[in-house]
């Protein structure tokens, strides 16, 4: 499109406007000048290739807008257009088919107003369109968060505050329970202890083997348990522990601290094959099975450790 050449009086004052992109422009004042692409070069020293894409409209071909800006006022200045102007063209500050005023319908007071309310709606949505793309993206991390705690804790089981305040409730009321028991059946627990005890001479050597190892969670195996099982842990002199201990349900059998001066055991259910236990500190920590210790140099760690535990039985 060729530009237009509008010429009005005002206020007897000639006001020459004129209308078109900046390729349009530049090319039609360079015909006017009577200049060809290549004479345009030897004046810019620009190459053919940009000026071309100037005349086209065409500013991805150039290496970028701040020289975009520099070969457009070097080519409006080799032909004599209005360098400043054609400037804010390409910046979008002036329409290049802009009507006169003169030109432009009256819009009654009212489309006027209409028009000043949907400005001020966009503007305040476009001015808290960045609030509601950070709460987005908040609630999308948020998301991802929870998701992985909760696939976490599939994989190692944990039990909360309300869960782990029942867990020492019950155990203290499990524990009352076998103080009465102990009290009153002393005798009879003796007899016991030293039947099972003998048991376990006579019986075959119990064999406990690692299976597998991934980060924290360790998989091991006992063999040729012969009677009932038991949890024998102790700590270290002058030190304590914490351990959890969970069912083949990832139900919580137990949960509490250890001192080293008050060793703790707990029979598991008879029939047994799997249970979890979890140790806060296994550095300061020895754990047996019925009275088969696990050798716990290669966990020698302050870092929780989670075992999972196979029984087999003869």
């Amino acid at each position: 499109m060729i530009p237009v050449t509008i010429k009005e009086k005002r206020e007897n004052v000639i006001v020459v406007r004129k209308k078109g992109t900046v390729g349009e422009r530049l090319t039609a004042a360079r015909l006017e000048s009577g200049l060809t692409i290549n004479e345009i070069q030897q004046i810019t020293k620009i190459q053919i290739r940009y000026l071309e894409a100037i005349e086209q409209d065409q500013y991805a071909n150039l290496p970028g807008t701040f020289y975009v800006r520099a070969f457009i006022r070097q080519y409006a200045h080799a032909v004599g257009e209005n360098a400043s102007e054609l400037i804010d063209i390409y910046d979008g500050k002036i329409e290049p088919y802009a009507p006169d005023p003169e030109e432009l319908p009256e819009i009654p007071v009212v489309k006027k107003i209409q028009k000043q309310r949907i400005t001020r709606h966009d503007n305040r949505v476009k001015s808290s369109l960045p609030f509601i793309v950070l709460g987005i993206f908040t609630l999308a991390i948020l998301a991802v968060v929870f998701y992985f705690m909760f696939a976490y804790q599939g994989i190692k089981p944990m039990i909360d505050t309300n869960s782990s305040i029942k867990v020492e409730h019950i155990v203290e009321s499990s524990t009352s329970k076998v103080k009465e028991n102990s009290s009153s059946n002393s005798n009879t627990l003796k007899t016991k202890e030293s039947r099972s005890t003998s048991n376990i001479g006579k019986s075959k050597k119990i064999e406990i083997s690692k299976i597998s190892e991934s980060g924290n969670n360790i998989s091991l195996l006992a063999k040729n348990i012969s009677e009932q099982a038991e949890i024998q842990v102790k700590a270290l002199e002058g030190q304590k522990t914490w351990i959890q201990i969970n069912d083949a349900n990832q139900t919580a059998i137990y949960s509490g601290t250890i001192q080293a001066s008050n060793p703790f055991s707990l029979k598991l259910t008879e029939g047994t094959k799997q249970f979890l236990i979890i140790i806060g500190a296994p550095a300061y920590t020895n754990l047996a099975i019925n009275g088969t210790k696990i050798d716990m140099t290669p966990y020698n760690s302050d870092k929780p450790l989670t075992f999972i535990i196979f029984l087999e039985y003869i």
